[in-house]
Protein backbone atom coordinates (compact mmCIF):
# COMPACT_ATOMS: atom_id res chain seq x y z
CA UNK A 1 0.00 0.00 0.00
CA UNK A 2 2.62 2.29 1.15
CA UNK A 3 4.36 1.45 -2.38
CA UNK A 4 1.35 1.89 -4.74
CA UNK A 5 1.15 5.54 -2.76
CA UNK A 6 5.11 6.48 -3.52
CA UNK A 7 4.64 5.40 -7.30
CA UNK A 8 1.44 8.15 -7.30
CA UNK A 9 3.91 10.48 -5.64
CA UNK A 10 3.68 10.90 -2.49
CA UNK A 11 6.87 11.65 -0.55
CA UNK A 12 7.54 9.51 2.73
CA UNK A 13 10.99 10.37 4.60
CA UNK A 14 11.38 7.04 6.07
CA UNK A 15 11.51 5.42 2.35
CA UNK A 16 13.67 8.19 0.04
CA UNK A 17 12.62 7.52 -3.54
CA UNK A 18 14.67 8.78 -6.81
CA UNK A 19 12.60 10.96 -8.68
CA UNK A 20 12.93 11.48 -12.20
CA UNK A 21 12.31 14.81 -14.65
CA UNK A 22 12.72 13.06 -18.13
CA UNK A 23 11.61 9.80 -19.14
CA UNK A 24 13.83 6.82 -19.47
CA UNK A 25 15.64 5.77 -22.46
CA UNK A 26 15.22 1.91 -23.59
CA UNK A 27 18.49 0.99 -25.69
CA UNK A 28 17.03 -3.01 -25.69
CA UNK A 29 14.26 -5.13 -24.58
CA UNK A 30 15.24 -5.30 -21.14
CA UNK A 31 18.10 -2.21 -20.62
CA UNK A 32 17.53 1.30 -19.73
CA UNK A 33 19.01 3.79 -18.88
CA UNK A 34 18.47 7.64 -17.18
CA UNK A 35 17.47 10.79 -19.60
CA UNK A 36 20.56 13.37 -19.29
CA UNK A 37 18.55 15.87 -16.57
CA UNK A 38 21.78 17.92 -16.40
CA UNK A 39 20.06 21.13 -18.58
CA UNK A 40 17.11 20.97 -16.23
CA UNK A 41 17.28 23.76 -13.18
CA UNK A 42 18.31 22.31 -9.49
CA UNK A 43 15.38 21.17 -7.55
CA UNK A 44 14.53 23.39 -4.69
CA UNK A 45 14.19 21.42 -1.56
CA UNK A 46 10.74 22.12 -0.21
CA UNK A 47 12.01 21.69 3.17
CA UNK A 48 11.84 19.56 6.36
CA UNK A 49 9.10 17.04 5.58
CA UNK A 50 7.01 15.71 8.38
CA UNK A 51 6.72 11.69 9.07
CA UNK A 52 3.90 10.33 7.67
CA UNK A 53 4.19 6.79 9.34
CA UNK A 54 5.37 7.66 12.88
CA UNK A 55 3.31 5.49 15.07
CA UNK A 56 1.93 6.21 18.52
CA UNK A 57 3.73 4.23 21.15
CA UNK A 58 1.92 1.71 23.10
CA UNK A 59 2.54 3.75 26.62
CA UNK A 60 0.78 6.62 24.94
CA UNK A 61 -1.95 5.49 23.89
CA UNK A 62 -4.88 6.10 26.02
CA UNK A 63 -8.75 4.48 26.27
CA UNK A 64 -11.16 7.07 24.73
CA UNK A 65 -13.84 8.50 26.96
CA UNK A 66 -17.39 7.04 27.06
CA UNK A 67 -18.69 9.88 24.48
CA UNK A 68 -15.51 9.86 22.67
CA UNK A 69 -16.27 6.04 21.73
CA UNK A 70 -18.80 6.10 19.04
CA UNK A 71 -17.54 9.09 17.41
CA UNK A 72 -14.00 7.52 17.56
CA UNK A 73 -15.54 4.39 15.74
CA UNK A 74 -17.46 6.33 13.07
CA UNK A 75 -13.91 8.11 12.06
CA UNK A 76 -11.89 4.80 11.77
CA UNK A 77 -14.64 3.20 9.96
CA UNK A 78 -14.48 5.69 7.70
CA UNK A 79 -10.69 6.02 7.45
CA UNK A 80 -10.94 2.43 6.53
CA UNK A 81 -13.32 3.35 3.73
CA UNK A 82 -11.81 5.89 2.44
CA UNK A 83 -8.59 3.79 2.52
CA UNK A 84 -10.17 1.21 0.59
CA UNK A 85 -11.76 3.36 -1.94
CA UNK A 86 -8.87 5.17 -2.71
CA UNK A 87 -6.60 2.50 -3.02
CA UNK A 88 -8.79 0.66 -5.85
CA UNK A 89 -8.59 3.99 -8.09
CA UNK A 90 -4.79 4.29 -7.66
CA UNK A 91 -4.79 0.58 -8.94
CA UNK A 92 -6.71 1.44 -12.45
CA UNK A 93 -3.84 3.91 -12.77
CA UNK A 94 -0.84 1.93 -11.37
CA UNK A 95 -0.29 -2.08 -12.64
CA UNK A 96 -0.48 -4.05 -9.02
CA UNK A 97 0.17 -7.74 -9.68
CA UNK A 98 -0.26 -10.94 -7.12
CA UNK A 99 1.27 -13.79 -6.89
CA UNK A 100 -0.85 -16.62 -7.41
CA UNK A 101 0.81 -19.24 -5.41
CA UNK A 102 1.96 -17.14 -2.32
CA UNK A 103 0.69 -13.91 -1.10
CA UNK A 104 3.46 -11.45 -2.48
CA UNK A 105 2.00 -8.40 -3.75
CA UNK A 106 3.77 -5.92 -6.53
CA UNK A 107 3.30 -3.05 -7.94
CA UNK A 108 4.89 -2.12 -11.28
CA UNK A 109 4.25 -3.15 -14.92
CA UNK A 110 5.64 -6.70 -14.83
CA UNK A 111 6.46 -8.96 -11.90
CA UNK A 112 10.61 -9.71 -10.81
CA UNK A 113 12.09 -12.54 -11.96
CA UNK A 114 13.45 -13.23 -7.94
CA UNK A 115 13.12 -17.19 -7.44
CA UNK A 116 12.16 -16.76 -4.06
CA UNK A 117 8.36 -17.97 -3.63
CA UNK A 118 7.85 -19.95 -0.71
CA UNK A 119 4.93 -21.91 -2.20
CA UNK A 120 4.94 -25.18 -1.86
CA UNK A 121 6.13 -27.14 -4.54
CA UNK A 122 7.84 -24.06 -5.76
CA UNK A 123 10.92 -26.02 -7.28
CA UNK A 124 8.77 -27.31 -10.24
CA UNK A 125 8.55 -23.11 -11.20
CA UNK A 126 12.88 -22.70 -10.14
CA UNK A 127 11.56 -20.80 -7.31
CA UNK A 128 9.61 -17.92 -9.82
CA UNK A 129 6.13 -16.05 -8.61
CA UNK A 130 3.51 -17.16 -10.63
CA UNK A 131 2.20 -13.04 -11.25
CA UNK A 132 -1.45 -12.05 -12.26
CA UNK A 133 -3.59 -9.78 -12.11
CA UNK A 134 -4.59 -8.34 -8.17
CA UNK A 135 -7.75 -7.22 -6.64
CA UNK A 136 -8.04 -4.76 -3.91
CA UNK A 137 -8.20 -7.41 -1.34
CA UNK A 138 -4.83 -8.82 -2.47
CA UNK A 139 -3.43 -5.38 -1.72
CA UNK A 140 -5.17 -5.18 1.50
CA UNK A 141 -6.35 -8.42 2.88
CA UNK A 142 -9.11 -8.11 5.29
CA UNK A 143 -9.23 -10.12 8.25
CA UNK A 144 -12.55 -11.71 8.58
CA UNK A 145 -13.80 -12.32 11.92
CA UNK A 146 -17.33 -14.22 13.30
CA UNK A 147 -20.09 -11.51 13.75
CA UNK A 148 -22.48 -12.42 16.80
CA UNK A 149 -25.42 -10.45 18.52
CA UNK A 150 -23.84 -11.23 22.02
CA UNK A 151 -20.24 -11.24 22.11
CA UNK A 152 -20.52 -12.43 25.91
CA UNK A 153 -21.72 -15.75 24.87
CA UNK A 154 -19.36 -18.10 23.71
CA UNK A 155 -19.75 -19.25 19.60
CA UNK A 156 -21.39 -22.66 18.98
CA UNK A 157 -19.21 -24.42 16.34
CA UNK A 158 -22.57 -26.53 15.71
CA UNK A 159 -24.31 -23.22 14.85
CA UNK A 160 -21.95 -21.43 12.24
CA UNK A 161 -23.89 -21.16 9.30
CA UNK A 162 -26.04 -18.94 11.09
CA UNK A 163 -23.07 -16.35 12.02
CA UNK A 164 -21.88 -13.62 10.13
CA UNK A 165 -18.62 -12.21 8.88
CA UNK A 166 -16.82 -8.87 8.94
CA UNK A 167 -13.30 -7.41 8.54
CA UNK A 168 -11.63 -7.02 11.63
CA UNK A 169 -11.40 -3.67 11.99
CA UNK A 170 -15.48 -3.19 10.88
CA UNK A 171 -16.47 -5.74 13.67
CA UNK A 172 -14.45 -3.45 16.19
CA UNK A 173 -15.93 -0.29 14.99
CA UNK A 174 -19.57 -1.92 15.09
CA UNK A 175 -18.95 -3.21 19.11
CA UNK A 176 -18.67 0.70 19.46
CA UNK A 177 -21.15 1.77 18.62
CA UNK A 178 -20.31 2.85 14.93
CA UNK A 179 -23.18 3.05 12.14
CA UNK A 180 -22.46 0.01 9.72
CA UNK A 181 -21.98 1.10 5.83
CA UNK A 182 -24.55 -0.87 3.86
CA UNK A 183 -21.72 -2.84 1.88
CA UNK A 184 -21.42 -5.04 4.99
CA UNK A 185 -25.08 -6.13 6.06
CA UNK A 186 -25.36 -8.87 3.88
CA UNK A 187 -22.17 -10.73 5.39
CA UNK A 188 -22.34 -9.99 8.71
CA UNK A 189 -26.42 -11.44 8.53
CA UNK A 190 -28.09 -9.04 10.83
CA UNK A 191 -31.41 -9.96 9.81
CA UNK A 192 -30.84 -13.96 10.26
CA UNK A 193 -31.43 -15.23 13.69
CA UNK A 194 -28.97 -17.40 15.22
CA UNK A 195 -30.98 -20.44 16.68
CA UNK A 196 -30.29 -21.32 20.76
CA UNK A 197 -29.39 -24.67 20.47
CA UNK A 198 -28.16 -26.96 17.76
CA UNK A 199 -31.54 -29.13 18.02
CA UNK A 200 -33.61 -25.82 17.07
CA UNK A 201 -31.34 -25.85 14.03
CA UNK A 202 -31.73 -28.75 12.54
CA UNK A 203 -35.95 -27.81 12.64
CA UNK A 204 -34.67 -24.84 10.38
CA UNK A 205 -35.86 -24.96 6.88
Amino acid sequence: MVELCIQAGVQIPEFPTKRRRKPIIRIGRKEFIDADESELPDEVPEGPLKPLLAEIPDAETVAPLDNELVPLADETIQAWEQMRKGAKKLMRMYNVRVCGYCPEVHVGAQGHKAQNCGAHKHQQRNGQHGWQSAVLDDLIPPRFVWHVPDVNVPLDRELRNFYGQAPAVVEMCIQAGASLPEEYKSTMRLDVGIPSTPKEADMVV
